[in-house]
C-alpha cells in the first residue's frame, strides 16, 4: 500500500528495517527466532516506525484529504473495486482505499475478516 501511495522509500529511509525477530525468556535465552525476510517475501520488508511518522507519511500521501479521526468504523461493504465504509457518525462514503489505525477494538480488521469476498495482506509498521 505505501508503495502505491509513493511513500515507501521515505518510510524505508526514516524507519528501521527489521529482518529477524527473536523471543527470549527472562534470562535472555533464545526461545525462537523468525526470519522476517522469509515471512514478508510476498509483501515487502518489515520496517519499524513510530505511529506519528506513519501518520505524517499517510497525510502527505493523501494530499488535501483530511483524516477521519474521532469516528468509528462500523463495517466495510465491498462494492466491486471500491468499498463502502459505514461510519459511526452516519457517513458512508465509497472509497478506493481505507487505512485503519486499530486500537483496542479493531473494527476495520473484524470487518475485513468477516467479508467472504475480501482478500487482505497484512503487515505491521
Amino acid at each position: 500500500m505505501l508503495h502505491g501511495l509513493g511513500v515507501d522509500e521515505e518510510l524505508a529511509a526514516s524507519g528501521i528495517l527489521c529482518r529477524r525477530y527473536e523471543i527470549a525468556d527472562h534470562r535472555g535465552r533464545l526461545l525462537r527466532a523468525v526470519d522476517l525476510d522469509e515471512l514478508t517475501a510476498g509483501v515487502g520488508p518489515m520496517i519499524l516506525t513510530s505511529r506519528a511518522e506513519l501518520v505524517r507519511l499517510l497525510r502527505r500521501a493523501s494530499g488535501d484529504l483530511a483524516p477521519r479521526a474521532g469516528t468509528t468504523l462500523e463495517r466495510l461493504e465491498p462494492r466491486g473495486e471500491r468499498v463502502r465504509a459505514v461510519l459511526s457518525d452516519g457517513d458512508a462514503p465509497e472509497l478506493d482505499l481505507v487505512v485503519g489505525f486499530t486500537g483496542s477494538t479493531p473494527a476495520c480488521a473484524r470487518s475485513l475478516s468477516a467479508s467472504p469476498r475480501s482478500s487482505t495482506r497484512a503487515g505491521r509498521s
